[in-house]
């Protein structure tokens, strides 16, 4: 065999094995630790403490399914937008940020069982007159990117009800949108009811409407394909809920 031919064999081989390294697939169990997205501007789901530490509903409820599977939890916080493409890069393998199960969403990752259900609400000024979508009509209406509460101002989602002709303004978490409501650059917010209530008791001169037609199942999204993590979190979420942690930390985050 001539030297160039030799260097042609070698190389076939070493792409060989390369393209049989990137058939394996790695599921996230294997090392023994879950990397899990979440945007910590979403209280009380996801938020940072006066420490400046992970804090919420969410957080506590993801570090117990931690511990119910013997797995560790690492926990990287981001923009709200950009959780499903780390997950599509492989950067995080679950995602834990109040995410409702959409097809859109569907097609690029696997969700969990549903954990928490609720509704979209409209946060406005105490005096304003708007209560329904048609009030919307023609309005500046703020929101978190990407978002179910996005989906529907902008019309892209009508499952839940038509939004028309509003002006969206998309902001990274919900501070952001609801100062654009105080500021008066936004006429209102839509946003998860469990938030607003939360901003409307926190702060003066707000009201929020509940939309009934919104009803929103809420799941963790995980690594799509990841067949093995899926079945692992929903048994540690079930056993959470039969031994009394689920509704333990529920009435710490949500109880009246």
């Amino acid at each position: 065999m001539t030297i160039k031919k030799a260097v042609a064999a070698f190389g076939v081989v070493t792409l060989a094995f390369i393209m049989t390294g990137c058939g394996e697939k790695k599921t996230a169990l294997e090392d023994n630790k879950i990397v899990v997205g979440t945007n910590a501007e979403y209280e009380p789901f996801e938020y940072l403490d006066d420490g400046g530490n992970l804090a919420g509903f969410d957080i506590d409820l993801i570090n117990a399914m931690g511990e119910k599977m013997g797995v560790e939890i690492e926990w990287v916080d981001m923009n709200f937008d950009s959780l499903i493409g780390s997950m599509e890069a492989g950067n995080i393998e679950m995602i834990a940020a109040a995410i409702g199960p959409t097809e859109e969403r569907e097609k690029s990752c696997d969700f969990s069982d549903v954990y928490y259900s609720g509704y979209q609400s409209i946060l406005t000024d105490e005096n304003s007159e708007i209560t329904d979508f048609a009030g919307l009509k023609g309005k500046t209406v703020a929101v978190t990117e990407g978002s179910l509460s996005d989906l529907i101002a902008s019309g892209e989602n009508q499952d839940y009800g038509v939004v028309e002709d509003a002006t969206v303004k998309r902001f990274k978490n919900a501070t952001q949108a609801i100062q654009e409501l105080e500021n008066g650059a936004a006429d209102a917010v839509l946003i998860d009811t469990i938030i607003a209530e939360k901003f409307v008791s926190d702060r003066e001169g707000l009201k929020q409407t509940q939309i009934d037609s919104t009803g929103e199942d809420t799941v963790f999204g995980i690594k799509k394909g990841d067949s093995e993590l899926v079945e692992k979190v929903n048994a540690a979420l079930k056993a959470l809920k039969e031994d009394g942690t689920y509704d333990a930390l529920y009435n710490k985050y949500f109880a009246e």
